[in-house]
């Protein structure tokens, strides 16, 4: 009977010290989850924080609207010398918005061959150069005569010009006046007049409503 006593305290003392464990260990366990939990938390809030910073940045810089300005483009200041029978038109710029610049364009025009012949792009203003097709392309179009009432066939002169020069100085494009940033350069080859009155004909390929883009054939100045 001692035996049975003892074995069943002992067996009584084992289940307590089992249970007193079980529940060591479930105290344990709970506060782990607590303190993860917490942890959690603690460590997610940063997270939100951050989050919501990001968002307010991209919904401010997403408000900023970037406007592509409009650009005119024309011919002007022509200059002609007798002695070298060489005819030279100033390429002028005019934006709509202000403090903008032109990093490149197509420069696409035509001429009377009987007047002109397409020498070369020259009197780059800051950074500006030819760009490829460089030489600019130039064929030869019976289509002068039915569009601009030439009196022979013209030549299409199709080039390029772009910055070229990333540090050199922005020239912004004026939006009241005209701002200069090269020449396109001809020799006569037929010159009936005197140096006052010489006016031939050179023709941008583009229509007079610019929506309708370049002329049949050819593509627009862009």
């Amino acid at each position: 009977m001692i035996s049975s006593s003892c074995l069943r305290f002992n067996v009584v003392h084992v289940n307590a010290v089992v249970t007193y464990w079980s529940l060591v260990r479930f105290s344990i366990s709970r506060y782990s989850l607590l303190l993860g939990l917490l942890g959690m938390i603690f460590a997610m809030s940063p997270a939100r924080s951050h989050a919501t910073e990001i968002s307010t940045t991209i919904t401010a810089d997403a408000s900023a609207v970037v406007v592509d300005p409009n650009l005119t483009v024309r011919f002007n200041n022509p200059q002609f010398s007798c002695s070298t029978y060489e005819y030279c038109l100033d390429v002028e710029f005019q934006s709509d918005i202000a403090n903008k610049e032109l990093f490149g364009m197509n420069v696409r025009f035509f001429l009377m061959i009987r007047s002109l012949e397409f020498v070369a792009f020259r009197g780059f203003q800051g950074g500006y150069g030819a760009v490829a097709p460089n030489p600019a392309n130039v064929n030869y179009s019976t289509s002068g005569i039915p569009w601009f009432n030439f009196t022979d066939g013209a030549d299409y002169v199709n080039g390029a010009v772009q910055k070229t020069n990333s540090s050199a100085p922005a020239i912004y494009i004026s939006t009241s006046g005209w701002t200069k940033l090269f020449q396109a350069c001809f020799t006569v080859d037929y010159h009936n007049g005197s140096e006052t009155v010489f006016c031939p004909p050179v023709v941008w390929d583009l229509e007079a409503n610019p929506a309708n883009g370049g002329f049949p054939w050819s593509i627009a100045v862009s």
